[in-house]
């Protein structure tokens, strides 16, 4: 977790609030839809969690090829194809 300053008046005075950059990573293949809708998701959901303020939360997303992510030991498969 980070701290910024915060401008809190027209005079220029600032506080210290905490910021919490995010970086999350996932498979690439997903729609633009879905990215933005889990991103809504992300960001309501550690709000909740954290009572942190819109402005003291910043969050990206990452797209990793799935041959570059493992689960359960095996390797992912591209999203929307099933092995079996």
């Amino acid at each position: 977790m980070t701290v910024r300053r915060v401008k809190r008046n027209n005079l220029g005075l600032h506080d210290k609030a905490p910021t919490a950059p995010l970086s999350c990573i996932l498979r690439s293949g997903h729609t633009v839809e879905e990215k933005a809708t889990l991103l809504k998701q992300l960001w309501a959901m550690f709000q909740d969690l954290t009572g942190f303020g819109t402005d003291q939360v910043a969050m990206s997303l990452c797209e990793i090829s799935s041959i570059n992510a493992m689960e359960m030991g095996q390797i992912m498969p591209a999203v929307g194809l099933h092995e079996g």
